[in-house]
């Protein structure tokens, strides 16, 4: 899900099966940490992932991307399964 595409709240509860002030809460916090931008629509407030967000998702998947480099250099198996 991501939020790449704008989402209501109550959007985003009905798809997650959780009320919509559990979603608000975690909206909010998201938003005051500039992960997410949000915009009215109407009687609506839209959300959708923020540039720092994609920044901070594109940081995370170099990451792994280098780490499986690494690891095919060295030899290593078992690549898709665990981490690091």
């Amino acid at each position: 899900m991501l939020l790449a595409d704008p989402w209501s709240t109550t959007g985003l509860a009905v798809a997650l099966g959780v009320t919509p002030s559990a979603v608000n809460q975690q909206l909010r916090l998201l938003h005051r940490t500039g992960l997410l931008m949000r915009r009215r629509h109407g009687r609506s407030v839209l959300y959708q992932r923020s540039s720092l967000a994609d920044a901070v998702l594109l940081g995370e998947i170099q990451g792994h991307v280098n780490r499986v480099l690494r690891r095919v250099h060295r030899g290593e198996t078992g690549l898709i399964s665990g981490r690091g």
